[in-house]
């Protein structure tokens, strides 16, 4: 199963409803720390420290301290760490899809090696395929 998704679904009216009331610098710390939380190894998770947060958010301490309350109320704090909701329940989809689609292919190749096995012969090659010999 995969486990490495490299992208979350961002709805663009979405995020400008969300973060309308920012500004361009507390909009930027909240983009960042969403992608930072994303490609964390507990995706959609983050600590609380400050210095972290501003390294991640790309900003000085001095300035983070100043804009983290606005920034910080869009995610939930929990055991000094932050959460994005709607990441966790991305990673989670990405999770569900990616075992529906493994249980489907995996379901589709046994059905192939049970029909090879009844013909006798195996699946006839795609034609571009490297596999295929072409006679004049």
């Amino acid at each position: 199963m995969q486990t490495n998704y490299p992208y979350f679904k961002l709805y663009a009216s979405t995020f400008i409803v969300e973060t309308i009331d920012m500004t361009s610098e507390e909009r930027g710390a909240y983009m960042l720390l969403l992608c930072h939380a994303w490609l964390a190894n507990s995706r959609g998770v983050l600590t609380t420290k400050d210095d972290e947060l501003a390294r991640l958010a790309q900003m000085s301490l001095e300035n983070w301290k100043k804009i983290k309350v606005r920034v910080l109320s869009k995610f939930k704090t929990s055991n000094a760490k932050i959460m994005s909701i709607m990441l966790i329940d991305h990673w989670k989809d990405c999770q569900e899809k990616s075992t529906k689609s493994t249980k489907a292919i995996n379901s589709r190749w046994r059905k192939e090696k049970k029909n090879e096995s009844k013909s006798g012969s195996p699946r006839p090659e795609v034609a571009g395929s490297e596999n295929v010999i072409v006679t004049d």
